[in-house]
């Protein structure tokens, strides 16, 4: 599997970024599994319209994982009965290593891995009302003197979990620092199901270097694709020109825009969005200062793309590029 470049490369699930359409796009470039959101499983069973349209799969060519946070194993069961009998989604996802204090403050995320038995409890629960396959993802350990990865691998195996995706970094390193390689090797060889290897992915090489290194079974790509889907086109590796980021700029936010007119027009905040348009040229900023980010001419455009509203604004920027 990892000879030349044939190896598995998935999308991580990142809040803000990976919804329906920025997933079609990485798909179509030879991802080879894709996440949603993080979304609130306690959000699913009170059937929030918010959270629903982060489950969106309008675009999905492939049904992707539902990712899907929460701490009470019964909840989390809730919710993946409905999403399975949603019939979207490949598999679900249950997030135990998001270090953000917002999620951690409420026992969530990375919280979790203190208490490996609730991680356990979590998936047994899912597992029994669920025919998906079940997984998690998480970090290598809580800090460098606590690295709990052990202990968390047995919760999942124990429990049935189909898989286990690892941040080879601690909870208090967050994103800073290099991944802990020798660590996530150790981990995979003592594991029985596979292991999927993230965290400082930021190029081919360093695919190659973590598959060559810890023999996972396959890597998850993060904030090294946004702004930059053409990472998992890997057979085709090369210099992307500014004129094809303009096009898939464009096509992104069409695909947002026709989203948003058809699955959730009622129920989009008006207070700061009068029309799908105007949502979705909003919520695609983020995207847009990625992808341009480095570009010559860009900097001073900067402030200009934190108040656009509209398609022929976005067109307005990209035509004074290049």
């Amino acid at each position: 599997m990892t000879a030349d470049n044939n190896f598995l490369m998935f999308l991580a699930p990142m809040a803000g970024y990976t919804n329906s359409s920025f997933r079609r796009c990485c798909s179509d470039l030879s991802a080879d599994l894709t996440y949603t959101e993080m979304v609130s499983a306690r959000g699913i069973v009170n059937n929030s319209s918010h959270t629903f349209q982060l489950l969106d799969t309008t675009w999905d060519s492939t049904p992707p994982f539902a990712h899907i946070y929460g701490n009470n194993p019964d909840v989390m069961a809730q919710a993946a009965d409905i999403l399975t009998k949603m019939e979207k989604f490949s598999g679900i996802d249950i997030n135990c290593g998001c270090p953000a204090r917002k999620v951690t403050s409420k026992g969530y995320g990375s919280k979790l891995m203190y208490t490996p038995q609730v991680i356990h409890d979590i998936i047994k629960a899912i597992k029994q009302v669920s025919t998906l396959p079940v997984t998690v993802k998480t970090r290598i350990g809580i800090s460098e003197s606590n690295l709990n990865y052990k202990e968390i691998l047995d919760a999942v195996q124990m429990a049935g979990g189909n898989a286990i995706a690892v941040h080879a970094r601690t909870i208090s390193k967050g994103h800073k620092g290099e991944p802990r390689l020798d660590d996530l090797a150790e981990l995979k060889s003592i594991a029985k199901i596979p292991v999927i290897g993230n965290g400082g992915i930021n190029s081919v090489q360093s695919a190659k270097k973590m598959i060559k290194n810890t023999g996972v079974d396959a890597v998850m790509i993060g904030q090294a694709a946004l702004g930059n889907p053409w990472f998992f086109d890997i057979e085709n590796n090369r210099e992307i020109s500014l004129h094809e980021k303009k096009d898939m700029l464009i096509k992104n936010i069409k695909m947002d825009i026709q989203l948003i007119d058809n699955f959730y027009k009622e129920t989009f905040p008006k207070k700061w969005a009068s029309t799908a348009e105007e949502g979705a040229v909003i919520q695609f900023r983020a995207h847009i200062f990625r992808y341009l980010k480095g570009t010559r001419g860009w900097h001073p455009l900067k402030l200009e793309v934190s108040k656009i509203k509209t398609l022929e604004e976005v067109q307005n920027i990209l035509n004074q590029l290049g």
